[in-house]
């Protein structure tokens, strides 16, 4: 029965409703459960689809990362820092600037470095050049966020 008078549908889906709430519970719960499953179907669609473009994806982040892993650790350095920022501190100065020694046992560092903060970051420190220094990664780790390094 098409009424045109908008609040004459109400009333007559109103009473519809009140003579069979039950049914048109049913009939809403069946309509989610069609439209959720309708959704799973199209999400488990799209992920085969997508398959062989997240594989392109993985390697070109792989070959990119074997790439530029001094440009990842300084992302990661300028991340951590974020809240301690007073200057941006390059990791290449930082090891020049203290003879390629590790700031922790003395030692010439070959190969890869961690920028310790003397003053840790958790603790107050600043990412400066001035409480920055180069230090093997056993020797970073070891260390952790103890103030002042200890040996």
């Amino acid at each position: 029965m098409p009424l045109k008078d908008p609040e004459a549908r109400r009333r007559y889906q109103q009473a519809r409703y009140a003579a069979d709430p039950e049914r048109f519970k049913a009939q809403a719960a069946a309509r989610r459960e069609a439209r959720r499953a309708d959704v799973r179907r199209q999400a488990r669609e799209r992920y085969a689809r997508d398959a062989e473009f997240r594989e392109e994806r993985r390697e070109y982040l792989r070959a990119w990362r074997a790439e530029n892993r001094e440009k990842l650790a300084a992302y990661r350095d300028k991340r951590r820092a974020r809240q301690a920022f007073v200057e941006r501190v390059d990791r290449k100065v930082v090891f020049e600037m203290h003879g390629g020694r590790c700031g922790i046992c003395g030692e010439f560092i070959a190969g890869a470095f961690h920028v310790d903060h003397v003053r840790p970051l958790s603790k107050g420190g600043r990412h400066a050049y001035i409480n920055c220094q180069p230090a093997h990664p056993t020797c970073n780790l070891r260390k952790g966020s103890s103030w002042p390094t200890q040996t």
